[in-house]
């Protein structure tokens, strides 16, 4: 059995202030003040570990693992929410537990290692039907389609993507149809179709728009760049592409960032303008970064910048 939390109000006044810290975290990382959002979140787990609050220790150790996936501290991110699916499932909280492989598997994605995020997520896909829980469903389908797409099964992904965008659609429910949209017109671009992959990044920006959020609004666009590029339209492609890049700069997104300006340093090395300053900028972002992907992309920029 985990070690249960002792009572008074001494251990009441601690928790509480673990759950501030645990809400201040949440708003500076909401603000994108990431030291301060960790500084809350290790306060709150130090608490909870002393109070040997097993459940509030795995809720810090995930947001401490959302901190570690957004600033690309892949290995820190991968232990955290390893660590925090196997708290959650001694306790038998079968949910908390689907959530943190969910994250587990991003992670696994973002580290350039596709097939094991398919492993992890297809058993929360399973989990979350069981459990009828409709977001955590689209979700885990849109990580899927993702997964499958980066494995180079764009055909599955298809079918995995079609599958939420439905959920969304039943449900009514923009904010999903939004971010799902993306990943809809990633892979129509990875099967070659590139005119249905603009036209649903574009619908994809514009509901990204109406909700206010800047940053996946800069994906879609980014993508619709792309799908330009891929139909000849290279003006329009360098158009949105720099408009993806004032977006991602608002939201202070470097990792995006960074691919839109190789996406348009790309665009403006095809149309034959100057585009080492895109490059050098491409650099600088990549810099901010230490994992494999990462250096693997500043290597490929470092070979255009010495060429140009």
């Amino acid at each position: 059995m985990p070690p249960q939390p002792t009572s008074g109000p001494a251990t009441r006044a601690e928790a509480g202030e673990a759950e501030a810290l645990e809400s201040l975290g949440k708003a500076e990382f909401q603000r994108l003040r990431l030291a301060e959002a960790e500084e809350c979140h290790r306060g709150a787990l130090a608490i909870r570990r002393r109070l040997g609050d097993v459940h509030g220790t795995a809720v810090s150790t995930n947001a401490l693992g959302l901190l570690g996936l957004r600033r690309r501290r892949l290995d820190e991110a991968e232990l955290r929410f390893a660590e925090a699916a196997e708290t959650f499932r001694t306790l038998g909280e079968r949910r908390w537990t689907a959530l943190m492989r969910t994250n587990l598997a991003e992670t696994l994605c973002d580290a350039g290692r596709p097939g094991e995020a398919c492993e992890v997520v297809e058993q929360v896909l399973a989990d979350f039907r069981d459990l009828d829980d409709h977001f955590g469903v689209g979700n885990a389908l849109w990580l899927l389609s993702r997964a499958r797409r980066e494995s180079g099964d764009p055909g599955a992904a298809a079918r995995a993507i079609a599958e939420a965008l439905s959920l969304a659609a039943a449900e009514d429910n923009r904010l999903w149809q939004g971010h799902w949209l993306a990943e809809s017109a990633r892979v129509e671009l990875a099967r070659g179709r590139a005119a249905e992959a603009l036209r649903l990044a574009r619908e994809s920006a514009a509901v990204q728009q109406r909700l206010g959020d800047t940053a996946r609004e800069a994906a879609a666009l980014d993508i619709a760049g792309e799908a330009c590029g891929a139909l000849g339209r290279l003006e329009e492609a360098a158009g949105l592409h720099g408009e993806a890049i004032e977006r991602f700069r608002e939201a202070d997104a470097h990792w995006q960032l960074a691919h839109a300006l190789v996406n348009l340093a790309e665009v403006l090395g095809r149309l034959g303008e100057p585009a080492r300053t895109v490059w050098e900028e491409a650099a600088g972002e990549l810099g901010r970064f230490d994992d494999p992907e990462a250096s693997a992309l500043a290597e490929r920029v470092a070979a255009r910048l010495e060429a140009s």
